[in-house]
């Protein structure tokens, strides 16, 4: 007989346990659901702990290029085998070997590869790998996500663009858009304890913008001072050197200031800082591998009812255009757009949010039906 209440287990390595996605999104709706929930993941813990509802089995903290990256993907099956789930959601394709061998030993387990991300075209794209070492790379990582057709269970894209990317039959697969779980108990007193403050969060890098965004900012603060806060995470010192070499004293007129760095920020913090701002920045490469994405920063903006000003590109403009959360730029930054940025997000503070936007468009709570649905296929409820 199976057992009364079926336990999903999340499994991921870079990504932190206490994720915007795996654990406040997927894990919580579906310990709402009735189901039992563990992640195993980065998290600084000395051993494992609960959380609303959900265990989490640490991993500890690793760098995505040190040795402990290496040896996770061992350690991560030797976990998962112990926790014996009847359902396995893996978050990354380096951990698809993991589920088709714990299949192979545990009965009765079946399998969701969770696609976050166009990994093939992220390793095209990116600059994380030499060019001599690409091509092979995508090969391999298309090879092994395709064969998850031959022994998975079911698949959830996170983009619509991501549609027909792999090889897996329409039934089987779920679209789960990556929309806004606003965190519950959240208390935003120290938002409005700091000077008024243009925000970059998220991947501190300067492919997700962080190059424009200081450009924007210091062309910004010759027409009045305002704080530039940096709130992310990255692996690159020398970057953060960077970053530390502009952050100002404190009190400071139109300083950079930097929370974060080589930690992940807790999710709560990245939200009160939002709630805090006077307006956000998503200026991205907007390249192959990112333009035809939604960034899970515009939801979460038109959740927080905050502006963002972000990249020019055919599909962010389209949305902009139905929802109103923002305005568009190119590069080089033209001035009737800084004039527009200035006297409408920082000298009027202009609301946004005057338009025909419905919870929906923005919410998890339309989304997350999608994810029980996929697993209950799965599970055979």
């Amino acid at each position: 007989m199976g057992k009364s209440t079926p336990h999903i287990c999340h499994l991921t390595v870079l990504n932190p346990a206490i994720h915007s996605r795996i654990f406040f999104k997927e894990a919580l709706a579906q310990v709402e659901a009735g189901y039992e929930v563990t992640i195993i993941g980065q998290d600084p813990a000395k051993k494992p702990y609960k959380r609303d509802g959900v265990r989490i089995i640490p991993t500890g903290i690793f760098h995505h290029r040190g040795p402990k990256r290496l040896s996770a993907p061992r350690r991560i099956y030797k976990l998962a085998r112990k926790v014996g789930a009847d359902l396995y959601q893996i978050h990354t394709p380096e951990l698809l070997k993991i589920g088709k061998a714990l299949k192979a030993e545990l009965s009765g387990v079946k399998l969701i590869y969770d696609v976050h991300e166009n990994y093939a075209a992220n390793i095209k794209g990116g600059t994380s790998y030499p060019a001599w070492s690409k091509n092979g790379l995508i090969k391999r990582v298309r090879k092994i996500e395709n064969n998850f057709y031959n022994y998975g269970d079911g698949m959830i894209y996170a983009e619509d663009c991501y549609e027909g990317m792999l090889k897996m039959p329409k039934k089987r697969v779920a679209f789960v858009r990556n929309k806004f779980a606003k965190p519950k108990n959240i208390n935003f007193k120290t938002s409005s304890d700091r000077p008024p403050y243009m925000l970059y969060c998220g991947t501190i890098s300067n492919t997700w913008g962080l190059g424009r965004t200081l450009e924007l900012w210091n062309l910004l603060k010759e027409m009045e001072p305002i704080d530039l806060i940096i709130a992310g995470h990255t692996y690159n010192r020398e970057l953060l050197d960077e970053i530390k070499d502009w952050t100002g004293e404190d009190g400071d007129e139109g300083s950079v200031r930097l929370i974060g760095g080589l930690n992940y920020l807790p999710y709560e913090e990245i939200i009160t800082l939002i709630n805090g701002c006077l307006f956000g920045t998503a200026l991205y490469d907007p390249a192959p591998h990112i333009k035809d994405k939604v960034p899970t920063k515009f939801y979460e903006f038109m959740g927080m009812e905050k502006p963002l000003v972000f990249s020019n590109t055919p599909l962010w403009k389209k949305l902009n255009a139905q929802f109103d959360f923002g305005i568009s730029v190119s590069y080089p930054f033209k001035s009737h757009k800084l004039e527009r940025i200035y006297h409408e997000l920082i000298q009027q503070r202009q609301p946004f949010y005057e338009r025909n936007l419905t919870e929906a468009d923005w919410s998890w709570d339309h989304e997350k039906g999608f994810l029980i649905k996929l697993v209950k296929k799965v599970l055979g409820e």
